[in-house]
């Protein structure tokens, strides 16, 4: 490997990639292809969120962080195609439950037993002490990654506490070690797609939802860019993606190039004040990330970046183009 990365932009690499694969068109994609099943992006979420545990509206609600009536809608297509099920908790008739049926429980199981395929593949020509030295590491950041983003109370990840996951781990996993590591890396996924970044844009004096940033790190990265690839890359409906592009615009932090006639189609790219905010936020969180393993020794942490690195190396390797822009 040609270069020599510090563990902090290993890591955040990591994240980020991930961050992206469960904001983006990625996943969908992905899902569809595993399971021959067309979900929107917000409805594989829930239904991994429903494979732990059945959950009431409200409890769904604020696992997905959205308002009831918005979850609401996402189940009801949901059940009508046959995923899930919603019946009077047997507790309590006052309580309408929603759960996985058989059927959907199998399509989660088939996607676990994709993604999971993909993040096993670069474990294969590793030595056993880089797999457990890897596993060493992603728990440790799991650990301590979860302080700068935390999830929502109760969705805390745990391996342990996913049947579904650890069905999939036991099937794909050629030894114990790469079980071990399996594991590791699947609390990480699932731990940077729950994750609340407002605390992250918070810290870094920035006044940005996370979707307006998402936008934004897109742009910065694809841009010039029109709006329909920022919908197909970020799996956003047509409105959300305008209304969130005119506000950055608004804010001076990205425009429109003079290409094209019509406004509505011409490229958009980010201003110097854009990218000076991307930059920013970067800092931070290297900052961040820095500061949660000062204390780890120089020697390993050397290790585990070029682990990391090499790792996602590997992944990127047959991943999904966008992603790999992401790497």
């Amino acid at each position: 490997m040609s270069r020599t990365p510090s563990l902090p932009v290993a890591l955040l690499r990591y994240i980020d990639l991930l961050a992206f694969s469960s904001h983006s068109s990625a996943s969908r994609r992905r899902f569809e292809s595993a399971t021959g099943v067309a979900v929107p992006r917000s409805g594989i979420e829930t239904l991994e969120i429903l494979a732990n545990s059945p959950l009431t509206g409200s409890e769904l609600a604020a696992t997905l962080r959205v308002d009831i009536t918005q979850s609401s809608r996402q189940v009801t297509r949901l059940v009508r195609a046959g995923l899930v099920i919603k019946e009077r908790a047997p507790d309590d008739g006052r309580r309408i439950v929603h759960f996985l049926s058989d059927y959907g429980l199998q399509v989660v199981l088939r996607w676990q037993r994709s993604w999971l395929t993909e993040m096993r593949r670069p474990l294969d020509t590793w030595a056993d002490d880089d797999v457990n030295g890897f596993a060493d590491w992603i728990e440790c950041a799991v650990d301590r990654v979860r302080r700068t983003l935390p999830v929502p109370a109760g969705t805390e990840p745990d391996v342990a506490e996913q049947s579904g996951t650890r069905i999939a781990i036991s099937e794909i996993a050629g030894n114990p070690v790469e079980a071990r590591c399996l594991s590791a890396i699947a609390d990480f996924v699932y731990l940077i797609g729950r994750a609340d970044f407002d605390a992250a844009l918070a810290k870094a004096r920035v006044s940005l939802s996370p979707s307006q940033y998402f936008v934004l790190q897109d742009i910065g990265w694809f841009g010039p860019t029109s709006v329909s690839d920022v919908v197909s890359r970020l799996a956003l409906d047509q409105a959300a993606a305008s209304r969130t592009i005119s506000f950055l615009e608004s804010e001076n932090l990205v425009l429109r190039t003079d290409e094209g006639s019509d406004r509505r189609s011409r490229p958009v790219e980010t201003t110097a004040s854009g990218a000076s905010i991307l930059a920013r936020i970067r800092t931070s969180r290297l900052d961040s990330l820095r500061d949660l393993f000062a204390d780890i020794d120089k020697d390993l942490a050397q290790q585990y970046a070029v682990l990391t690195d090499q790792y996602l190396d590997d992944v990127l390797s047959t991943a999904d183009m966008t992603a790999v822009r992401y790497g």
